[in-house]
């Protein structure tokens, strides 16, 4: 039975961490045999779920990239699962999965590499070094059209890069009453959420901006962004200027229950100029109408005028205008929902995803 080790830098609640958690799970028990590290910690968003679908979850937290002990524990713990693929996801991961398969290292020894995740490299020469480990992979996976065409740009051979799309977990529900409880909303606040992490990339100014005109077609309308990062306080101190007496935008923080939330916005922005598919898609398996930035990434996810509707990065006139629209004609935009809910189902489950994963494992494993 093949052996699957992944490698991702954390279990947080980014992108890899969660695609290792929908995936690991569904690969089929009887034909693999998972097994899942973290390089910086567990975190506490998906590392539980793991271990209760009986997978099993290292941690191998590295203080530095020279903390030898550290890589002698992961070297260890990786020599002893004996995997026939290492799968890693993300610069960091890659990183360490192509030093565990130098030839003196010994730990990874005969087994296949597969990357994800590392079309966005750091620059410098942490960049350089994550592309070189990349190209040395048996196998690159591109969530997208978009991402595969980055890997070209790397000097990435295309017949190594396998296009398997992105995937998402039907949303549960969540206590709507208590989550309005904790940012101080009325219960019959009407939400419009935004997530990702607040950083320069996540367009969370424009969200700020397009909703202090927004607010005014309801006085119970509120602005809940979820996550955080370098940007938070001075989005903050944007934000209250902006609103001044009728502040109205709340701030949930990072949460592991994201899709949950979703559950209870009547519509959801996603303004990044980098990413946002995850976010996009799991509003869309929530049923919930999307405005998002018109990007390559996102516009292979959204279907403009079908599932949602895209606007231009940074128009905000645009974003406030549309979304009134929504508020107006509330079926219109349930309408959306609908259809996005439609077409996460036909194209982005989870089960798909395993498939075509599993696909992936074989076909490298026979070469």
């Amino acid at each position: 039975m093949p052996r699957i080790f992944y490698l991702a830098s954390d279990l947080g609640p980014t992108g890899p961490a969660k695609l290792v958690s929908l995936l690991a799970p569904a690969l089929p028990r009887d034909r693999y045999e998972c097994a899942v590290g973290a390089v910086k910690g567990a975190g506490e968003s998906f590392a539980e779920g793991l271990r209760k679908a009986d997978i099993r979850v290292d941690t191998f937290p590295l203080r530095h990239p020279a903390d030898w002990n550290g890589l002698r524990t992961l070297r260890t713990a990786v020599a002893a699962f004996r995997p026939d693929v290492i799968h890693a996801l993300g610069p960091v991961a890659t990183l360490l999965a192509r030093w565990l398969l130098l030839p003196w290292r010994g730990a990874g020894a005969g087994a296949k590499l597969v990357v994800s995740a590392v079309d966005r490299s750091p620059g410098g020469c942490s960049g350089w070094l994550t592309s070189h480990a990349a190209r040395a992979a048996d196998r690159i996976v591109a969530a997208s059209v978009t991402e595969a065409a980055r890997y070209a740009g790397f000097g990435i051979d295309p017949v190594r890069v396998v296009l398997i799309p992105p995937a998402v977990a039907t949303p549960y529900e969540t206590d709507g009453a208590a989550f309005r409880r904790s940012l101080d909303i009325p219960p019959d606040g009407r939400l419009i959420l935004a997530a990702g992490r607040f950083d320069a990339a996540a367009g969370l100014k424009t969200a700020v901006w397009a909703f202090d005109v927004v607010k005014y077609a309801a006085p119970n309308l509120y602005l809940v962004l979820v996550g955080d990062g370098p940007e938070r306080e001075r989005l903050t101190r944007f934000g209250k200027a902006l609103g001044f007496d009728d502040y109205r935008v709340r701030f949930a923080g990072t949460r592991p229950d994201v899709p949950a939330l979703l559950t209870q916005a009547e519509i959801v922005w996603v303004t990044h100029t980098h990413g946002g598919t995850n976010v996009a898609l799991e509003a869309m398996a929530a049923g919930k109408p999307v405005l998002a930035v018109r990007t390559p990434d996102l516009a292979e996810v959204v279907e403009d005028g079908v599932t949602g509707k895209l606007v231009a990065a940074t128009d905000r006139v645009q974003l406030a205008a549309f979304t009134n629209e929504w508020l107006e004609h509330p079926e219109a935009a349930r309408a959306f929902g609908a259809a996005g809910r439609a077409r996460v189902a036909d194209r982005f489950s989870v089960g798909t995803l395993a498939a075509r994963h599993a696909a992936l494992y074989d076909g490298v494993l026979a070469t």
